[in-house]
């Protein structure tokens, strides 16, 4: 057997993509599997990254690996990963972690007592120098206390399964999905977020939505219940807020990143440090943070054998409760038109 650490990737649809390129990419790691429901596009997968197997029944190759990325849709996240961790093995689970918070804690809890790894891939936008230094900034207090932040990201048209990718339009399906925008992007800009801000604990949501923007419609049979444009305001504990506004579709332009600290603030895009200067004129610096990327892949491998400081992936499976908290409370408040405290969802 290779003494490489061993991996098996469940699912063979377009995101596997991502990590079976980035596994093969690394010299530390074997891809042992693709496992499909679809023979045939397990085997597909298989051939183009020169992975020797192919399996319809994952659970068939857990004997021959050390880890597994569960790169299926959001509906069928939860069993393979509770599946491979009784199996007593690291797991890697794509974005959003699952449907609703209960099952991401269940998750979490399952790792935690099989005392297994369990990194989430919301943590794809987060592993680069300029998140890095915000985060580092944050700690040392030189924004003295953090009372607000705002993310916005907006795509102008960019939903799929209707704009591209329309052979995937179980994104349009919150049955399949969970929900639209703010699960397949809006979970970025909150994990980056929690992350900068050491991992505060959500308190409450409100958010509101809006859908059917443009004129751009589904094809006659095919399910869009999701939203397309999220707002929303996450209390924290501490009395710190934020807001994330998320959008597929949008008509409007732009994306920020800032963060407003009693001392001073940074805008990640460009990077960017407000602040009085010793003379306490109001001043802003623009920095050029040092370093290099890395690879969702890379960074779990790392944690699974033992080369990260903090022993973990970027995002645990506890941090990603969190992110899942915040998008579940969202959507209910939007839904219900309210404010959704996250106890509510426990």
């Amino acid at each position: 057997m290779s003494d490489k650490f061993r991996v098996g990737v469940i699912g063979a649809g377009m995101i596997s993509e991502d990590h079976l390129g980035g596994y093969t990419k690394d010299k530390r790691v074997e891809v042992v599997w693709v496992a499909d429901i679809i023979g045939e596009r397990a085997k597909s997968q298989a051939k183009k990254y020169k992975v020797k197997k192919a399996l319809t029944d994952y659970k068939q190759g857990f004997g021959e690996v050390q880890a597994v990325s569960v790169c299926t849709p959001p509906f069928a996240h939860l069993q393979p990963a509770l599946d491979a961790i009784k199996a007593g093995k690291h797991v890697l689970v794509e974005k959003p972690m699952t449907m609703v918070a209960r099952e991401a804690g269940q998750m979490a809890d399952a790792a935690e007592r099989a005392g297994v790894k369990l990194g989430l891939c919301s943590a794809r936008s987060s592993l680069n120098p300029a998140v890095e230094t915000a985060r580092e900034m944050v700690a040392a207090g030189k924004l003295g206390e953090v009372y607000y932040s705002r993310v916005t990201s907006l795509r102008q048209r960019g939903r799929p399964g209707l704009d591209f990718w329309p052979d995937v339009t179980w994104f349009l399906d919150s049955k399949k999905s969970g929900g639209g925008a703010v699960n397949d992007i809006g979970c970025y800009d909150i994990d980056i977020l929690l992350y900068v801000l050491g991992r505060p604990t959500p308190v409450s949501v409100n958010a509101t939505w809006a859908a059917e923007i443009g004129s751009q419609r589904v094809p006659k049979g095919v399910v869009h219940d999701v939203e397309e444009h999220l707002t929303a305001m996450v209390r924290f504990e501490g009395g710190a807020s934020a807001v994330f506004e998320t959008a597929w579709a949008a008509n409007m332009e732009g994306n920020d990143f800032v963060v407003y600290g009693k001392k001073g603030g940074i805008r990640l895009r460009p990077f960017t440090f407000f602040h009085e200067n010793a003379k306490g004129h109001f001043t802003k610096e623009k920095l050029e943070p040092k370093g290099k990327s890395e690879s969702l892949q890379a960074d779990f491998t790392s944690a699974c054998l033992g080369k990260k400081k903090t022993g973990q992936p970027n995002t645990p499976g506890r941090a990603g409760f969190h992110v899942m908290q915040v998008i579940e409370g969202a959507l209910r408040s939007a839904r219900e038109g309210r404010e959704v405290k996250v106890t509510e969802l426990e």
